[in-house]
């Protein structure tokens, strides 16, 4: 029995640190709801030919209202939109999520 119940541990822990960062259940929640405004920014610069100066420029014409989650860090030099969020497992891991304007999507990368 005791190999069994370690045996169940080790594959359940090994699952675990295969996650892909961005992929877990908070992480995707996150990123969907990024993914919203970042949609809303590239219409904007096909609308416009260039950024806005701010985030909040885009609503209410390209979208409704900025999330409350993620807290979204902007920047027009760099052309990025991206956040951070604790992971759930491991436990005291952050993963940070960036796009570049004109992608469709966030790419994530665990940084501690």
């Amino acid at each position: 029995m005791r190999t069994v119940i370690t045996s169940c541990l080790a594959l359940w822990l090994s699952a675990c640190s295969l996650m892909t960062p961005g992929e877990d259940a908070k992480g995707s929640a996150l990123r969907q709801r990024a993914e919203a405004v970042l949609t809303a920014l590239n219409r904007y610069i096909r609308a416009n030919g260039k950024a806005p100066a701010t985030v909040q420029a885009l609503v209410p014409v390209y979208i409704a209202a900025l999330p409350a989650q993620p807290e979204l860090n902007y920047s027009v030099s760099r052309g990025t939109l991206l956040f951070s969020y604790a992971a759930e497992w491991p436990v005291g891991s952050i993963n940070a999520c960036q796009a570049r304007f004109g992608e469709t999507e966030f790419r994530c990368e665990r940084y501690r």
